[in-house]
């Protein structure tokens, strides 16, 4: 009787703690985005180099686009290639708030950059040289909370 009882207890015990820690255990998963880097602020604290103010906007193309696009500057669809020459190329950036959230890069964050600047070509870049050149392209980006795992700058033609 007293080897059921402690067995008992025992699976209680490692069942609580197991409910306890799938409780307490935070997910967060990978979030995929499209926006501006509009600040930076260098950081050097705990192995985070910098933060970025990200201002998130929409890259759009088709008909989604065209929409969009007539909507947000009441052009005439027809005619919203005069009112965005973006669209010319079949894309839109819509950017409806100018809200910025910060976001934490350090020397592990994957970058790509444009290279050279104006081609389509991505090459592997650094967070020193990002500082030089954020302010030139929007970017994609993935992030995981509020820290930046992958940064690649969109070409825009």
């Amino acid at each position: 009787m007293k080897k059921i009882v402690i067995v008992i207890l025992i699976l209680a015990i490692v069942t609580s703690i197991a409910f306890w820690l799938k409780r307490t255990e935070v997910k967060t998963e990978d979030r995929f985005f499209f926006g501006y880097i509009r600040d930076v602020s260098l950081v050097n604290l705990k192995g985070h180099a910098a933060v970025l103010m990200v201002d998130e906007a929409e890259f759009l193309s088709g008909e989604e686009a065209r929409q969009k696009g007539a909507k947000d500057t009441e052009c005439a669809p027809e005619k919203i290639e005069e009112c965005i020459p973006s669209m010319n190329n079949d894309s839109y950036i819509r950017n409806v708030s100018k809200e910025t959230k910060p976001y934490r890069v350090d020397k592990n964050t994957d970058i790509s950059i444009l290279d050279p600047y104006g081609s389509p070509v991505l090459a592997s870049s650094t967070l020193e040289k990002l500082l030089e050149v954020y302010n030139r392209q929007p970017f994609n980006i993935i992030s995981n909370g509020d820290k930046i795992i992958h940064l690649e700058e969109q070409y825009t033609p």
